[in-house]
């Protein structure tokens, strides 16, 4: 635009008919955008919560075999969480753009959301104890976590056995 004005100063008529075309097109981009490749975040999203819940139990693992006495290097501790806060980070994201989606496609959210406050809060959980873990006297000691350890152990068997037989069906 600057080098049009250039060679015709003074010729506002160039840079109108430019925004009129650019807002024309954005607006055709849209429209297309929605009517003929609609991807909406109620497909996404559950994706997107089994990824963060995979990442929180990485975290959840690393951590409480760190506390029961395992050699785990403090970096390894640090990649889980950071990439436990990023899928949170994410799952957090996909539930705001759920909520702004038309109520037809959106469907029932209250599970969804709740699953994404829980996981939230269980990052945070683990966060707290994470970061206090030096401040623990005993490490290894306290059996409520070796107890609340093989417990989401068997929990996760338990599923992981369960969508097994799904897919055998």
């Amino acid at each position: 635009m600057v080098l049009l004005d250039l060679a015709h100063p003074g010729d506002w008529k160039v840079s109108l008919f430019r925004i009129l075309d650019t807002l024309v097109g954005g607006i055709l981009g849209l429209i297309g955008g929605y009517t003929l490749f609609p991807v909406w975040e109620r497909e996404r999203l559950p994706l997107q919560l089994a990824r963060t819940l995979l990442a929180l139990k990485e975290y959840f693992d690393t951590f409480t075999a760190a506390y029961l006495g395992k050699s785990i290097a403090r970096r390894e501790i640090e990649r889980t969480k950071r990439q436990a806060a990023l899928e949170v980070a994410n799952a957090t994201t996909a539930s705001l753009r759920l909520l702004s989606e038309p109520s037809h496609v959106r469907g029932e959210i209250e599970p969804t959301l709740s699953a994404v406050n829980y996981a939230r809060h269980f990052f945070l959980a683990v966060g707290a104890l994470d970061e206090h873990f030096h401040e623990f006297p005993g490490r290894g000691e306290w059996k409520e976590v070796r107890v609340r350890s093989s417990r989401i152990r068997s929990v996760e068997k338990s599923v992981s056995s369960s969508a097994d037989r799904r897919k055998v069906k």
